[in-house]
């Protein structure tokens, strides 16, 4: 077993391989009963020895549905949620880099708990967290509107933002316990996990919990403001309560909330034709401005910081939304993906007329979305960065699954197993076939390895990494090579640039 002692009590993990794991650390109290739908409540010491050998609860949760992937079907979940882990390459006070992961999932599904940080902790000696955080109507839904008299609903949109920061804080107090470095913590994540770092950036409360920032696949950019008047009508009358209000969502049993949350398609509505659309996005609960947990978008954030801004390493896959094609239509007139893109473009049948000479049908909808959604969105980060003066890398990852006849190509999510080195989980393998290049995961996982190490993804046995700039705008591709390109795509990216406004 292993063993340490913080000051919050002694803890006991399990040895693994060149690795220490301490799991199921609570690292706030249960946000059950009078703490559903408020701000996270530190977690207080412990009498005795804290028993870390197993997991906590992953927060509540629709089954995993068609597009998601690396969650598993058994899946603990209980509201009473808020743990994280710990992978160390040994505690004994030492000052190692902490690289702290956001899991993805479209801020209603997934689990920090099936991330294996054993691997980054015995290639780069780091100290690795993961951590479970609210999700869908419990940690995501603005609810203001339904009590304006009552001040702990402020900022209820954002619960799952201030979860994770929450469990900054707790790195920032405890981890060099586990021989970890309170001052060298980078934060990183993917999907909606990348989104969620991206809110952090944006959250004054966050500023110092962390010293660098990995984005992957964000999206960054966050989509117009919830209408939650909408929303709660449709979840209070899928509970049977239309005129229960706030008390109602508060009385309601979590699984009659995820079951509302199903009923009403939270989690499914992308290219779905609603009657009673909640808000004009087509996309489920996501970060927003709220003005209380986060103040400006990330890239308002990242200006007004300057220099000051944190290192950002930032990306996107190729082929984003093949992982997706399922649930879009097969086609759709100009008119409806106008009525689909955000506001700040100005003349989206320009735009559309760029892909309709390249593409047509559901393959034209699936680039549409990836620039839309994960690519330019990313990109106008980066831009913050350089016009803040704050450093910036960005990547391209290109390597083509060959699964399903090589139809998802670089598809959303598909460079997770080869960042973690999870290759040869069979979780994966449906997904990466069997055999994919495991020097591509080594380049990658050294690449992220350094960024953690010394602000800079630049690491030996890779080519020369360039900083970004606007001019050139260098790009690093993990693909077949691992090579840097300057402005690849720029045709579409200056026809997105010009036609719409940055955030």
């Amino acid at each position: 077993m292993a063993r340490t002692s913080t000051d919050l009590g002694e803890i006991e993990g399990i040895d693994l391989d060149g690795c220490e794991r301490y799991a199921g650390i609570r690292y706030a109290q249960p946000p059950i009963g009078e703490l559903r739908f408020k701000a996270p409540v530190p977690s207080g010491p412990w009498e005795g020895v804290y028993d870390a050998s197993a997991f906590g609860a992953s927060a509540p949760q629709p089954p995993p549905v068609v597009g998601t992937v690396g969650v598993q079907a058994d899946l603990h979940t209980d509201e009473d949620c808020l743990f994280l882990n710990v992978f160390t390459p040994c505690a004994d006070g030492g000052a190692r880099p902490v690289m702290v992961w956001i899991h993805g999932g479209a801020y209603t599904i997934g689990s920090g708990d099936i991330y294996d940080g054993s691997s980054f902790c015995t290639r780069g000696d780091v100290v690795v967290v993961t951590m479970n955080y609210r999700l869908g109507v419990l940690g995501w839904i603005p609810l203001e509107h339904l009590d304006p008299t009552d001040a702990t609903l402020a900022g209820a949109g954002s619960n799952g933002v201030r979860d994770q920061i929450e469990s900054l804080r707790w790195v920032r107090d405890n981890i060099a316990a586990f021989g970890g470095d309170p001052g060298n913590v980078t934060l990183f994540g993917e999907s909606a996990g990348g989104g969620s770092v991206a809110a952090v950036l944006a959250a004054p409360s966050a500023d110092g919990l962390y010293h660098r920032a990995i984005i992957q696949s964000g999206p960054p950019g966050f989509a117009p403001p919830w209408r939650p008047e909408l929303y709660t009508t449709e979840l209070l009358a899928a509970l049977g309560a239309p005129d229960g209000g706030i008390d109602a969502l508060r009385a309601a049993d979590a699984a009659a909330l995820v079951q509302a949350q199903i009923d009403i398609g939270l989690i499914d509505r992308m290219g779905r034709d609603r009657d009673h659309p909640v808000d004009g996005t087509g996309v489920g609960p996501h970060p927003t401005v709220d003005g209380v947990v986060i103040t400006a978008t990330p890239a308002e954030a990242v200006r007004a910081k300057g220099a000051a801004a944190v290192p950002l390493l930032i990306g996107t896959n190729e082929d984003e939304g093949t992982l997706f094609s399922l649930l879009l239509p097969t086609d759709v007139s100009d008119d409806e993906l106008a009525a689909a893109m955000p506001e700040n473009i100005s003349d989206p049948h320009a735009l559309f007329q760029a892909y309709r000479e390249r593409e047509n049908g559901r393959r034209l909808i699936i680039d549409l979305m990836t620039d839309a959604v994960f690519r330019i969105p990313s990109l106008r980060l980066a831009d913050a960065q350089v016009e803040a003066g704050a450093p910036a890398w960005v990547y391209l990852f290109t390597w083509r699954t060959p699964v399903f006849g090589g139809l998802l190509g670089a598809t959303h999510a598909l460079e997770i197993p080869f960042v973690w080195d999870m290759l040869d989980d069979p979780q994966w393998g449906l997904f990466i076939g069997t055999d994919p290049p495991k020097d591509l995961g080594v380049a990658m996982q050294d690449a992220w390895l350094a960024f953690a190490r010394s602000g800079s993804p630049e690491a030996e046995g890779l080519p020369a990494w360039p900083r970004y700039e606007t001019a050139a705008r260098p790009t690093f591709e993990f693909g077949d090579e691992r090579l840097v390109v300057d402005d690849p795509g720029g045709d579409l990216r200056r026809l997105w640039y010009d036609l719409s406004t940055p955030a």
